[in-house]
């Protein structure tokens, strides 16, 4: 397989050179299979030509698996990446503080048994009669091991003993604040929000208690790290992948230095979003989440790590009546921020922070907030910047006018704590001496709420929220998205009418299933998607083009095809400079096709979310892949710690104390049951980390799902015409290597005329670019889920081309005592034509030899690949299978990394594009003179 060079590692599955192939598993109807052999075959007596099938065993049960032998491919491991660490000598010593977790004398299974209880909500009159039941168990044993002894009976016992030696700090306590209007000068002598919303109730733990649990924790001791590192490949271009390995860290990590010398930066990752926590949606809870940037990404996120945690659950403030008037607005705004800065006042010093880390060391760390992630809303709550279309700076990141959110200018000034402040204090200064219009109008130029920000009273650079806010995948690259849903129904519907919707509808209901894409049954276009998650819009993503082209202008074909290759770059796992360069220029030329849709953006394409796409090449040099910072990460973290406590409630008043007091108890539980306890409890965790870190080093090609019976060559040469003739042939050219021009009688020929069909081929392989494990399914169901599947796949020759084909029959059969796994395919070539959509055209090679049908081992399959039908063609071709087909198809490059890497779609060009229509009046408003430095 050839890689781009400009794309070196985008997901791409590297291909393992054979040099010998083992088969494992029950063989269906053995009996048959094993008897012939063995009656008249000895596998030493026959030396089989073809190298990948040298070795061949036969086992009692399991699948056939075909894999690559482990001492083969040395050389074909997953890239290495090189590490330079960044910075000077980090200062630490063996030590350890107040805070940390001390060893208990509670058996493991009490401790089991209460996770248990928690994790099924189970009540104290239940956990008594589970403990009943265990008790007797124990009794009734013949052995019985001495930690396995039930010392309590409740649940409230077991706590209050695990707590009986821990320190009030280490047991990481809540504190419930009930916030007092008098404490906030804004909203001390205003009546009105007593009234409307009562006493707010912040619930929150020490932050700095909580950031050292996680930085100390044992299960993270490998997977911490202290410093910063430029990491390159083997060619020498640098890669941004973790937070580590971006340039805030490397600017952070000298800003600490000079702070104070030997300290490192413990970078704060803190995430925030309402969500409902009852199935009625009556109740909210708006919780605040912290992981540490030193924690390896494939740790940080994992739920059942808990490298992610619970820090504070933010009063939830709403009012029907009162909740569209300007004061409640503003009292909303001022109460979160004062939470916040009761959150976070533990890290107001600037001086280091002595902390307990990795392999029970002592650091001096300097906090400083690496992310904060938050939708569009949260993120101008938490900056206190206006939003909106109709604002005229409406970004919480940069002063950029809002009419210029529809391209790419590059020149915005960013918004800093410096500058923001001085607008607040100018405004401030207006309004002390009743100059109120004055102060509106300032607050309007530079779309500014003038109120205290809690994040100024914090160190800075460190605290930088403006800098902090980073892009997000989950709702900018999904909401922009959906614009475009709309424009294009929109489009569609004004030019072809309901006729062609319903067209659209139907073509993507009978697309072919291709992996785990969702399937668009009850509708295609955006009015008929009902609330689409993320994961939806990017299946959806993949078939928009195939399905929509013909009814669209190239324009708009072209600005679809320049925002998915946005899209496929920017979510990538690693980038590089030459990478995120060309990810650029897909941007640039999404906003020059834009104008196409103007007709139906009220905004024109300026809304905040279409501008936020500017942001994402500096987010990733900045701070490595967005996957990191995705709000994907809290969205999935609400059912660990919003809606499962939530279900251990009342549903009284004070249900979130309660939610919170079970946060507590499970964490201390998990905390001290994964430091001191030995046995299953760490035995779990610690798998858990191994099943993280786990890849794969070779290939393999699994086939299952076996016909009920066994077939001869002779039945399968009825329905695939010259089947047998084919089969031969590929046995003299491939297997003995005879020239092809051999006259047919001289072929050779199968043992015996009988093959087993399997239906199911399972290809385990590994990603190029950090050795994940990755499973793909090739498929060959005459019937699956109600409808014919014949699945396609790319079939590598090595130094030969490679090829396109409709997997159609995939069997096993015998050539001198070998047993051979083999595929039956339908080739498609490609006619390197251009297409509206980008994508590779290709035809069924009906024309060549035996009408395009082809024979090949399963180990030439290298991956499943996805070819729609190109509607605009005819539906009018026969195929000499006898079915009916298009004339032309499509290579759908966007359904997986893989196929995107190696595109070799033809893009059309214009001469002239649709730009912008001239508004008639200006608005002289928006200009930038008044910036502030």
């Amino acid at each position: 397989m050839v890689l781009v060079k400009a794309l070196p590692f985008f997901g791409t599955r590297r291909r393992i050179n054979l040099v010998s192939m083992q088969s494992q598993g029950v063989q269906p109807n053995a009996d048959t299979w094993e008897d012939y052999i063995e009656m008249n075959y000895d596998y030493d007596d026959h030396e089989n030509s073809y190298q990948g099938l040298n070795n061949v065993e036969q086992s009692e049960n399991g699948p056939v698996n075909v894999s690559t032998s482990e001492q083969d491919n040395t050389q074909d491991r997953p890239r290495t990446l090189r590490e330079e660490k960044v910075g000077g000598e980090i200062w630490s010593e063996p030590g350890t503080t107040s805070r940390a977790i001390k060893p208990v004398n509670i058996p493991e299974v009490d401790m089991m048994l209460a996770e248990f209880a928690l994790d099924c909500n189970i009540s104290n009159a239940k956990y008594s009669r589970l403990v009943d039941i265990v008790r007797f168990a124990q009794h009734t044993a013949i052995e019985s091991p001495l930690n396995a002894i039930i010392r309590y009976s409740t649940l409230e016992s077991v706590f209050e003993n695990l707590k009986k030696n821990q320190s009030t700090e280490a047991t990481l306590p809540f504190t419930v604040e009930i916030v007092d209007m008098a404490n906030i000068p804004e909203l001390k002598d205003d009546e009105r929000i007593i009234d409307a919303i009562g006493k707010p109730v912040l619930i929150y733990r020490n932050i700095c208690h909580l950031a050292e649990r996680i930085f100390s924790h044992p299960l993270f001791d490998s997977a911490t790290h202290i410093q910063p590192s430029i990491v390159t490949d083997s060619d020498g271009d640098r890669v941004y992948s973790d937070l580590y390995s971006g340039n805030w860290w490397i600017n952070m990590q000298a800003e600490s230095s000079e702070i104070s010398s030997g300290s490192m930066v413990l970078g704060l990752m803190l995430a925030s979003d309402k969500t409902v926590v009852t199935g009625n949606s009556r109740e909210q809870a708006w919780p605040l989440y912290l992981k540490l940037a030193n924690t390896s990404s494939k740790f940080r996120d994992k739920g059942t790590l808990r490298g992610n945690r619970l820090l504070a659950y933010f009063p939830v403030i709403e009012s029907k009546i009162y909740g569209s008037t300007d004061w409640f607005k503003k009292a909303k705004k001022v109460i979160f921020h004062y939470c916040m800065g009761r959150i976070l006042a533990p890290f107001q010093s600037k001086s280091p922070y002595i902390m307990q880390g990795p392999d029970n060391k002592i650091y001096s760390c300097i906090p400083a907030l690496a992310s904060y992630s938050a939708d569009m809303e949260e993120q101008h709550m938490l900056t206190l910047c206006k939003h909106g279309c109709w604002t005229l700076r409406g970004c919480p990141r940069c002063l950029t006018t809002t009419s210029n959110f529809n391209n790419n200018t590059g020149n915005s000034v960013d918004r800093t704590t410096d500058n923001m402040q001085a607008l607040v204090r100018k405004a401030q200064v207006y309004l002390a001496n009743r100059q109120s219009k004055h102060a509106k109008d300032l607050s309007v130029m530079f779309s500014f709420h003038p109120l205290e920000n809690a994040f100024w009273n914090l160190p800075q650079p460190q605290f930088n929220i403006y800098d902090a806010l980073l892009v997000d995948d989950l709702h900018q690259i999904g909401g922009v998205y959906k614009h475009l849903l709309k424009f294009v129904e929109g489009y569609v519907r004004e030019h072809y009418g309901g006729t062609a919707i319903t067209k659209i509808n139907e073509r993507a209901a009978s697309l072919p299933q291709y992996q785990k894409h969702h399937s668009f049954r009850k509708g295609f276009l955006y009015s008929s998607l009902i609330n689409p998650t993320y994961t939806e819009l990017r299946s959806h993503m993949t078939i928009i083009l195939p399905c929509c082209h013909d009814y669209l202008p190239t324009q708009a074909c072209l600005c679809l095809r320049s925002f998915l290759d946005f899209v496929m770059l920017a979510t990538a796992k690693e980038h590089t400079d030459e990478s995120l360069l060309e990810m650029e220029e897909h941007l640039t030329s999404y906003y020059d096709y834009s104008p196409i849709f103007q007709a139906y953006s009220k905004s024109r394409f300026t809304f905040p979310k279409n501008h936020m796409l500017q942001k994402y090449a500096k987010d990733i040099c900045n701070r490595g892949a967005i996957g990191n910072y995705s709000t994907m990460h809290s969205e999935h973290l609400h059912i660990l710690e919003a809606k499962k406590p939530a279900k251990q409630t009342n549903r009284r008043f004070d249900s979130m104390v309660q939610m919170a007091r079970f946060v507590e108890k499970r964490d201390l539980l998990f905390d001290i049951g994964t430091t001191w306890t030995a046995g299953i409890w760490k035995q779990r965790a610690m798998k858990t980390v191994s099943e993280t870190t786990k890849t794969r080093n070779s290939t393999q090609w699994i086939l299952s799902s076996p016909e009920a019976r066994i077939d001869t060559v002779e039945e399968i040469s009825k329905k695939y015409h010259n089947f047998l003739t084919l089969l031969r042939a590929f046995l003299d050219v491939e297997i003995e290597g005879n020239p092809a021009a051999t006259e047919l009688r001289n072929w050779p020929s199968l043992d015996a005329s009988i093959v087993e069909v399997f239906k199911t081929l399972t290809i385990e392989d590994f990603y190029e670019s950090d050795g994940t494990p990755v499973d793909d399914k090739i498929r060959t169901h005459d019937l699956f889920f109600g409808r014919k599947r014949k699945d396609f796949a790319l079939f590598d020759y090595g130094e030969r081309p490679q090829k396109y084909g409709q997997v159609l029959m995939m069997f096993k059969c015998v050539y001198k005592g070998k047993i051979l796994y083999l595929a039956l395919a339908q080739e498609y070539v490609s006619l390197n034509e251009e297409h509206d959509t980008g994508l590779e055209v290709l035809a069924p090679a009906l024309t060549y030899n035996y009408h395009g049908l082809f024979v090949a081992p399963i180990t030439r399959i290298m991956r499943s690949i996805s070819v729609l039908p190109d509607f605009s063609s005819t539906y009018t071709f026969s195929n000499p299978l006898g079915a009916y087909a298009y004339g032309r198809y499509l290579l759908n490059h966007d359904a997986d990394r893989a196929s995107w890497t190696n595109k070799n779609g033809i893009l059309p060009v214009l001469e002239q594009l649709v730009g912008w229509e001239v508004l008639s009046e200006a608005n002289p408003a928006e200009s930038d003179e008044d910036m502030p430095t």
